[in-house]
This record gives C-alpha cells, sequence and structure tokens, in this order.
C-alpha cells in the first residue's frame, strides 16, 4: 500500500516507543490488514459500475443507500426545491401587482435580479461562514430565516398605492434577506453532498439540480394558481410554511460533520482561486447559468410576435424545457460518477446548448424559418444541455483543490461551495441584463447566436484543457498541465501540500490525504498484528 510505505518512518519511530522491533514487523502482512480493516468514509457511498442503461445505474445507486442516507438527500432536495421557488413563485402575479402601486417594468425587474446578485455578494462569505457555524446549523437557520421573509413580503399588499417609495424599498430589503438566507442552506448543502457522499457527488447533485428544476416548474404554476384562489398573500404564506416545516427535519436528519471533519487552517478563497483549472470551470458555471437565464426576458416576446402564443402555451413551453432539465440531471450525475474525467462532459454539454440556441433563434445563415416544432425540439435540447453542462461542475472544482494539493475537508468544502453559488449567481444575474440589451439592440435572432458563439467558445476552452492534461500524462509528468509557484501558497497556508520544490500541480498530480489521515488506522492495526 503507498501510503503505507510514504508513512514507514514514522510509524517505526512510534513502533519502537511502544517496545517493537520494526526489523520483525511483517510488512506484507500488515499491508493485507490495512487494505482489510481500513474504514471507509461513508456508510454505503460505493461508486458504482455504468453497466446498463445511465437510468438503471442511478436507479441502483438510490437502492443501495442507507435509509440515513436517504433522509439527508431528502432534506437537501427540500432545501434547493423550496429556495428556487422562492426565487421563482411570484413571477406570474408580482409585476402586475407592483404595476398596481404604480411600479414600473425597470424597478420590478430589479427586485427579481437583487436575489440573485446577493446570492453573486453571499456566497463566498457563507462558504468561509461553514466551518465556523456549520453546515446543519446554516441549513437550518437559513431555511427558518427565509420562511419568515417569505411570508413578510405576502403582507406587502396592505401597502397603499400611493405609497409606492415604501412598498420598493421594502420589496429589495426583504427580497435581500430572503437570499441571504436561501444562500446560507444552499451552500451549506453543498458541502453536506461531498461529506455525506464522497463517491458519488456529481450523481447527488444531480439529484439536487432536479429539485431546482422541479421549483422553476412548480414555483409559478403553484403561485399563480394560489393567487388566483385566496388573493396575494397566499402563495407566499404557504411556501413559508412548508420552509418553516423543514427546520427541525434538518436538525434531525443532516449529522453534525463538522465535528469530525479537520480543517485545513488558514486556506483562502483568493489561494483557490489561483488555480488556473478552477477558473475555467467557474467560467463554465457562469456560462451556463447564462444560457438558462438568458431565455427569461427574451423567449416569451419572441413567441408572442412571431406565433402570437398565449401565456398558458408559453408557459408550457418553459415548463418542457425544465421538464427536460430536471429528469436529465441525475442521469447525467451518475454518468459523471462512472467517468474518471467528466469534462467532456461539460464540452458535450456546452455544444449542445450552442446548436439548440442555433435552432432557436435561428442563426441568421442558416436560412432557416423559425418554426414551433423546431422552438420545442430546440427548448428541450437546451434543458439536456444545460444539465449535462452544469452537473459535474462542481466535483470537478472539489476534484482540481485535492490535486493542487489542497486538504480534503470542511474549509475547502465551503470555500468551493462558495465559488460555485458565486459563479451560478452572478450568470443567473448577468444573463437577464445581456439577454434584455441585445434583444433590444439586435434582436432575437443574433441573441441567440451570440449566446451560441459563447457556448462554442466555451466548449473549445474545455476540450483544449482536456488536450493539453493528456498531453502531460503521455509524457508521464508529474507536475501536470497547469501550475503556479508553490512559494505564493505555501508561505501562507499549512493546509496546501506542495509538488516539486519549484511548483505546485493543479491537476494530476498524486494527493497524499489518505497517507495522513490513515497514520493512526495503520498504528492501530499493526499493532493487532504483532499481537
Amino acid at each position: 500500500m503507498s501510503q503505507f510505505s510514504s508513512n514507514i518512518n514514522v510509524i517505526s519511530s512510534d513502533a519502537s516507543s511502544m517496545n517493537i522491533n520494526p526489523s520483525t514487523v511483517n510488512v506484507v502482512e500488515i499491508d493485507q490488514r490495512v487494505e482489510e480493516l481500513s474504514p471507509v468514509s461513508c456508510q454505503n457511498d460505493e461508486t458504482l459500475p455504468l453497466s446498463g442503461p445511465v437510468s438503471h445505474a442511478c436507479c441502483e445507486w438510490i437502492r443501495n443507500t442507507t435509509k440515513q442516507e436517504k433522509l439527508i438527500l431528502f432534506c437537501l432536495f427540500l432545501v434547493d426545491f423550496t429556495s428556487q421557488m422562492c426565487l421563482s413563485i411570484m413571477a406570474p402575479f408580482f409585476p402586475q401587482e407592483a404595476n398596481n402601486k404604480g411600479v414600473s417594468n425597470f424597478v420590478s425587474g430589479w427586485i427579481f435580479g437583487v436575489f440573485a446578485l446577493t446570492q453573486f455578494i453571499s456566497s463566498p462569505i457563507f462558504g468561509k461562514l461553514i466551518p465556523v457555524l456549520g453546515s446543519r446549523y446554516l441549513i437550518a437557520s437559513g431555511q427558518f430565516f427565509s420562511s419568515g421573509c417569505i411570508v413578510l413580503f405576502g403582507i406587502l399588499d396592505y401597502v397603499e398605492p400611493q405609497q409606492e417609495g415604501i412598498f420598493v424599498s421594502l420589496c429589495f430589503v426583504l427580497r435581500i434577506a430572503m437570499a441571504i438566507g436561501c444562500t446560507a442552506a444552499s451552500t451549506a448543502s453543498f458541502t453536506v453532498t461531498a461529506i455525506c457522499f464522497p463517491n458519488s457527488i456529481s450523481t447527488v447533485f444531480g439529484v439536487l439540480e432536479t429539485a431546482t428544476g422541479l421549483g422553476m416548474m412548480l414555483g409559478p404554476a403553484l403561485g399563480g394558481f394560489l393567487n388566483e384562489v385566496g388573493g396575494y398573500m397566499l402563495s407566499f404564506a404557504v411556501l413559508g410554511g412548508i420552509m418553516l416545516l423543514t427546520v427541525p427535519l434538518n436538525i434531525l436528519c443532516i449529522p453534525a460533520n463538522d465535528v469530525r471533519t479537520p480543517r485545513s487552517g488558514t486556506v483562502s478563497l483568493r489561494q483557490i482561486l489561483k488555480i488556473p483549472a478552477v477558473l475555467i470551470v467557474s467560467l463554465g458555471v457562469i456560462m451556463a447559468a447564462i444560457v438558462w437565464s438568458i431565455l427569461d426576458p427574451t423567449l416569451s416576446v419572441f413567441l408572442s410576435n412571431d406565433f402570437q402564443l398565449n401565456s398558458i402555451m408559453m408557459g408550457l413551453l418553459f415548463l418542457l424545457m425544465s421538464c427536460a432539465y430536471a429528469a436529465s440531471a441525475p442521469l447525467w450525475g451518475r454518468l459523471a460518477d462512472s467517468l474518471n474525467d467528466s469534462l467532456p462532459l461539460m464540452v458535450g454539454g456546452f455544444a449542445l446548448s450552442a446548436v439548440g440556441l442555433m435552432i432557436l433563434g435561428p442563426f441568421p445563415v442558416l436560412n432557416l424559418t423559425s418554426e414551433l416544432w423546431l422552438v420545442i425540439v430546440s427548448l428541450i435540447v437546451l434543458g439536456a444541455s444545460v444539465s449535462l453542462a452544469l452537473v459535474p461542475t462542481f466535483d470537478k472544482i472539489l476534484e482540481i483543490t485535492e490535486k493542487a494539493g489542497f486538504k480534503d475537508d470542511l474549509t475547502v468544502y465551503g470555500i468551493v461551495a462558495g465559488i460555485w453559488g458565486a459563479s451560478y449567481a452572478l450568470g443567473d444575474f448577468a444573463g437577464p441584463v445581456i439577454g434584455g440589451w441585445l434583444f433590444d439592440v439586435q434582436g432575437f435572432e443574433w441573441t441567440m447566436s451570440y449566446t451560441a458563439a459563447a457556448c462554442g467558445t466555451m466548449a473549445i476552452l474545455i476540450l483544449g484543457l482536456i488536450l493539453y492534461e493528456r498531453k502531460f500524462q503521455r509524457r508521464g509528468d508529474e507536475r501536470d498541465l497547469l501550475c503556479i509557484s508553490s512559494d505564493s501558497l505555501s508561505d501562507e497556508a499549512p493546509g496546501v501540500g506542495t509538488g516539486s520544490s519549484e511548483t505546485t500541480p493543479l491537476l494530476g498530480a498524486e494527493n497524499d490525504r489518505a497517507a495522513t489521515g490513515n497514520l493512526t488506522s495503520e498504528m492501530c492495526i499493526i499493532s493487532e498484528v504483532l499481537g
């Protein structure tokens, strides 16, 4: 066993203090006992081979999880589902309510957009707070805080129309507060995923993205229905009640992993962002979010002008795209966990997104006539392809940081969760802003064409990363392709491992965390073997 060999000197010195003669140690027998008795980090979280259809492997993984793991997954599912509902539930009726109180469409759009902007700012902050406050505390308190804010948002209906300034101010304050609570819970949920399902992160992430898709689908539908049945306040009261009920469930079911997880000391967000590969994958997260959100201010106008569709038909088309996203996310997650490298999935996701956007426009150079059936096909392709590009990203960033030498612990998990959340929120905020501006200046066809070109560029960038990495692997170079000076990390971060004396490998370096983490277990096994 490689990690035993790396620690033999330390073990030998400790063996001497136990009155054991190291020369009499049977290394082969100890290696066998280490492999037999070494503990695993998760109860039943083994990576299943991808035999047969991806959907079969995904179902097989769910069946093989323990009862506790299913409860944890259910809690995380509810966190992501309700967080997305907070964002989407008021879409069908709030703009009209705001107009009735004298609020312009521009200001109304900013009331929606400030949610994502707040997520972008607060995600890295909560990533740093996770080792201090604990992931379970952040999830429970975030859900509790958001539930109160969403209920208070429903009371704004009682603000008089002539009090436009008070209405707008309260809307911004409550949306910002609501976003802070949702961000605390969702960022911490990423950390729980990494701790409780270390060998199936992409699979779990895919399941949680299904929750996000369901929140996008059911939020507007439920909000519109409840608004018709019981008025403005009922939608917010129901959602707030559901979120409040999840708080005791989260406290009871989510383990306090923070207590038994070592921390990396002074690892900082800036150090991880110095890794070029992390920046590339984070850019992919931003781009995937832009592809999704750029349709919000543009698609409905395009469908209304070109096909004279009513709001119900347009809602069904948006629902179709969300269904494709939610249905495919767990399958892509299982596929990503079965592969040694998930970067090719991102390449395929962005390439298919580019094709879908060019069909949706359609791209003027193709001389295609805009047809409704082409719109339907392109929306299905976009839903599945954005999911394909996005699902492997969180696990990939974790993998890159581990190979860079950062310790695999709660501090790093929190920072990576903050990076991912901030990247997605930035794209979610930038998409409508960029899309609305391009739509006014260039029209729908060229807006989709420019977005398709950005997706193609992203696919080429990630493909270049893959090819360059494999070039170094063929050479047998241990350092891999993207390196920075170890001096920039080692002087400030005792939690960061280094490669050679000159460089720190950012991809492909051997991770020695298992060797250092299992040293105590090896010594106990040695004592058992020697009797």
